[in-house]
């Protein structure tokens, strides 16, 4: 072969090698993006997912626990339940009026069924017209004793960490108070004589030491202070 024929051959070769090194690197970039994208898409579902979850039964979950409870508003006579599985009802002096599913939205409680939003704050939540709702419960007519097994989770309970006291009727309702004026209510049942808030938490009863456990934590019984439940926040 002759010299001129080598050199052609060799920048024939030069150029392949070239050629298949940037075929190569340009997958390479393709699939890093791809992997980009993948990421993406994934920040994006759980960005629009972060409020809503699904319990090992299947169940849906909203993360809003601050409104779970019934609210009154402070001036007229009209009840708000707000349950945790998305779900709300309306109350009047004449019982129940109707009721809606829920979203959260950031910090928000909104309320699908009347385009309304409520936040935390002064107490309680307060709605887009800037109506104070406090922690509440609902009234007397309406409320059926829940039987015997009841009895003995009535009454006050203080949790050892002292900045916590659940106080229990026996018509199935309870009412939580913290250390920093934060009130709210929800609702119980018993089931094979454990106590089960409509939230999930699960109270049991010690007969022997009068107290109560749930989640790893002890309640015994007490009073709550004064300060605690006429929380004054005129003073904050």
């Amino acid at each position: 072969m002759s010299l001129k024929g080598l050199c052609n051959k060799k920048l024939l070769c030069m150029f392949l090698a070239v050629f298949l090194s940037a075929l190569l690197f340009s997958g390479c970039d393709k699939g890093d993006e791809g992997k980009a994208d993948n990421k993406d898409k994934d920040e994006k579902k759980e960005e629009i997912s972060h409020d809503i979850s699904f319990d090992d039964e299947g169940e849906l979950e909203i993360d809003g626990e601050e409104f779970f409870g019934c609210w009154e508003y402070q001036n007229s006579e009209r009840w708000l339940y707000v349950y945790p599985d998305a779900t709300y009802e309306w109350y009047n002096e004449d019982g129940l009026e109707y009721g809606g599913t829920y979203s959260m939205e950031e910090d928000n409680l909104y309320l699908v069924d009347d385009d309304l939003r409520f936040e935390v704050r002064d107490g309680g939540i307060v709605d887009e017209n800037n109506e104070l709702m406090f922690a509440s419960s609902l009234p007397d007519q309406m409320k059926e004793p829940l039987g015997q097994e009841v009895d003995v989770f009535c009454g006050t309970w203080a949790c050892e960490s002292g900045d916590m006291w659940v106080e229990f009727f026996e018509y199935g309702e309870y009412h939580t108070y913290w250390n920093d004026g934060f009130q709210a209510t929800g609702t119980f049942t018993i089931e094979d004589g454990v106590l089960v808030t409509r939230g999930g938490a699960r109270y049991e009863y010690d007969s022997e030491a009068d107290q109560l456990s749930e989640d790893g934590q002890f309640f015994y019984r007490s009073e709550i202070p004064d300060d605690i439940r006429n929380y004054d926040w005129n003073n904050e």
